[in-house]
């Protein structure tokens, strides 16, 4: 009994970590033309269809990929942050504020036309002694270069307090370049 009960907790563990490491994430992981369509994954205890975006296919979002960020405003750098756009429309911000203060958030965008785009970008802020001091806002409308390796434009942030006021309101310009498997240490500090 023990040996199967050892067993099905073996087989939940595997279902459950393919679950977790198989969802489509667009990153360009698969070499191999069978894989991009051809794998199954688990979805909800039903195998589906995997779907692999190759970076080789051409036809990735612009946007898509690892960006070091600069927020400006009157021409002073207020933040500096590393992000990374999904293909799912989700985004990540590991910002240069202090990790005590809230240097992670999450955004959500969309392709508005051409190379535009629009963010929607969420934080929980703190003071320096840990106290919440309620959501802040993000929004960014941004056009990618005909490159691909840079992108510009303006943002604003909110920063309300635990019941909905506003508490500050920024405006200001953004700019990146796109990070690469090649981007040296150098050009990131």
């Amino acid at each position: 009994m023990k040996a199967i009960l050892r067993a099905g907790a073996v087989m939940f563990s595997l279902a459950l970590l393919i679950h977790v490491f198989t969802l489509p994430a667009g990153a360009g992981c698969a070499p191999y033309p069978a894989l991009k369509s051809g794998a199954l994954q688990a979805n909800h205890g039903v195998f589906v269809p995997m779907s692999f975006h190759l970076v080789s296919d051409g036809n990735v979002d612009p946007v898509i990929g690892f960006w070091k960020v600069s927020f400006s405003v009157q021409g002073q750098v207020i933040d500096s942050a590393f992000v990374q756009w999904h293909a799912d429309g989700t985004e990540i911000m590991n910002s240069s504020r202090s990790p005590a203060t809230q240097s992670f958030c999450l955004g959500v965008w969309e392709r508005q036309n051409g190379r535009n785009y629009k963010l929607n970008h969420f934080a929980l802020s703190f003071d320096p002694n840990g106290n919440f001091v309620g959501p802040a806002n993000i929004r960014e409308k941004i056009t990618v270069a005909d490159d691909g390796q840079t992108y510009s434009g303006n943002f604003t942030i909110d920063q309300y307090d635990t019941s909905g006021n506003v508490l500050a309101h920024v405006a200001g310009d953004i700019t990146a370049f796109r990070i690469t498997v090649n981007t040296p240490p150098s050009k990131i500090f």
